[in-house]
């Protein structure tokens, strides 16, 4: 999986989809530190990243091997080799959602009547 620019959209999904029906709003996200938290409980470290065991990748992790930005979401597994940009891309791999599921269950897409 490549990995994004922070901020950036999934290629093919820009912030209005289907005409002005639906729409993307990453500013609904929630923040990093709070989601990875609430995804994967404790966090060790005080800066900007930190480490919490890896769910993904189906291996065991006896230490925490997968590091999280807790600025932008960003996300590097060193064991499993997965990685990502944002939250979004987090929420996309471990449930394996298609963007738009993806971003509802985060609370950052809106269907229009």
């Amino acid at each position: 999986m490549k990995t994004r620019k922070p901020g950036a959209l999934t290629p093919g999904h820009s912030r209005k989809q289907h005409g002005n029906s639906n729409q993307f709003d990453r500013t609904k996200l929630p923040p990093a530190l709070d989601f990875y938290r609430r995804e994967l409980g404790r966090l060790h470290g005080s800066r900007d990243w930190r480490v919490a065991r890896c769910p993904l990748g189906g291996h065991e992790d006896r230490r925490p091997s997968l590091s999280v930005n807790i600025q932008h979401g960003g996300f590097f597994c060193h064991a499993c080799g997965h990685r990502g940009g944002d939250i979004l891309d987090f929420q996309r791999e471990r449930y394996g959602l298609d963007f738009i599921t993806a971003a509802k269950s985060l609370g950052a897409w809106r269907d229009r009547p």
